[in-house]
């Protein structure tokens, strides 16, 4: 599975695969924001400062009879323009 795939087969956008793993009947795909798109949460300027990474999994549609989870480093945010640590989700 690639990038395209992810996009046309569960409709994630802006969004590139990094790896796949197969575990049993559970299909895993590791996808990360592209680094162009990445904009604050709240005023959603592209000027920001990025923060570390929080990882979390989905739940994926099934593909063929195997489960599919997904899952997302979400990257952390400064925004230049504002004094807190924002999320971009």
């Amino acid at each position: 599975m690639n990038t395209s795939s992810i996009y046309h087969c569960l409709g994630l956008q802006d969004q590139q695969l990094l790896s796949t793993s197969y575990v049993g009947d559970t299909i895993q795909l590791k996808v990360k924001t592209k680094k162009d798109k990445l904009r604050c949460s709240r005023c959603k300027r592209m000027h920001v400062i990025c923060c570390g990474v929080d990882e979390r999994s989905f739940k994926g549609p099934m593909i063929g009879k195997k489960k599919c989870v997904i899952i997302i480093d979400v990257q952390r945010l400064y925004a230049r323009n504002a004094r807190s640590y924002v999320r971009n989700i």
